[in-house]
C-alpha cells in the first residue's frame, strides 16, 4: 500500500485502492501510509469533493503530518479567508449605502417601502453575520494549524 501512496498519482491511486479493496480499507488509517501519500499541488482544485471533506483524505493525511496535505489545506484556508474578508467588506459597504439611502429618502417612504427596506436590511445583516461566522471558523482552523506547529501567511 505504501508503494501506491508514494506513486506519482499517490492520492488518486490510494483513494481508488481503498474503495475497491476491503484489505486496503482496513489499513487506510495507518499514520505512516497517510504521511506518505503524494498529492499533486498543481491539480488540487481538481480533487474529488470527497478529498476536501472533514474526514476526507486531505484531512486525514494532514492529521498524520503529511506536509503536502498540510500545505494544500493551508493554502485553501488562506484563500477562503481572503475571499470571505473581501466579501465581508463588500457587504459592509452595501449595508452602509443602504442605510444612507434609507435615511436620505425616509420622509417620502410609504409604510410598505419602509417595511421592504427594513426587511432587506435584516437579510443583509444576517448575510454579514454568516460571513463573520465563516471567517471565525476559518481562523479557528488556521489557529489549530498554528498550535500544531504549522505556520500560515496570515500571521
Amino acid at each position: 500500500m505504501l508503494f501506491v501512496a508514494k506513486s506519482s498519482d499517490g492520492a488518486g491511486s490510494f483513494a481508488r485502492a481503498i474503495t475497491v479493496c476491503k484489505g486496503f480499507m482496513e489499513i487506510a488509517d495507518d499514520k505512516e501510509i497517510l504521511k506518505a501519500v503524494v498529492f499533486d499541488r498543481e491539480n488540487a482544485a481538481g480533487f474529488d469533493e470527497s478529498f476536501w471533506k472533514i474526514n476526507g483524505l486531505l484531512s486525514k493525511c494532514s492529521s498524520a503530518r503529511n506536509m503536502d496535505a498540510v500545505s494544500i489545506l493551508l493554502t485553501y484556508l488562506e484563500l477562503r479567508l481572503e475571499f470571505s474578508r473581501a466579501k465581508e467588506r463588500a457587504v459592509e459597504s452595501a449595508v452602509k449605502d443602504l442605510f444612507d439611502k434609507v435615511e436620505a429618502v425616509r420622509a417620502v417612504f410609504t409604510r410598505s417601502r419602509l417595511r421592504a427596506a427594513t426587511s432587506a436590511a435584516k437579510i443583509v445583516k444576517e448575510m454579514l453575520h454568516d460571513i463573520r461566522m465563516d471567517i471565525n471558523e476559518i481562523c479557528g482552523h488556521l489557529e489549530q494549524f498554528k498550535v500544531a506547529g504549522f505556520g500560515f501567511k496570515g500571521e
